[in-house]
């Protein structure tokens, strides 16, 4: 399986790489903390720099950028996961922590 929620992610207290795949701009406006930002038309240029052995976390407007690209290498050996909804599930946590505090 190649899609993990977002409460997944943050769970997992390993070591891991989270990385937005989004926009340039919209990474610089707000991400999720300690994301690193390679868009995703670029994100295989960066390929031999990712770890097969460290968690990778995907995530992209939607989910359906970080679902290809999870796909694809996880059956490459990769420990890889596309956050599910994708930036949307880290507005919906931001908005919930507003509405909570």
């Amino acid at each position: 399986m190649y899609r993990k929620t977002l409460e997944d992610m943050i769970r997992d207290e390993g070591e891991k790489i989270i990385i937005d795949l989004r926009k340039k701009e919209d990474y610089q406006k707000d991400t999720y903390p300690g994301a690193i930002n390679i868009y995703y038309e670029e994100f295989y240029r960066y390929l031999d720099i990712l770890p097969k052995t460290g968690r990778i976390y995907l995530f992209c407007y939607t989910g359906v950028s970080g679902d290809e690209i999870a796909e694809d290498l996880s059956v490459k050996g990769y420990d890889i996961y596309s956050i599910e909804e994708g930036y949307r599930a880290v507005i919906r946590m931001k908005v919930k922590k507003y509405l909570t505090t």
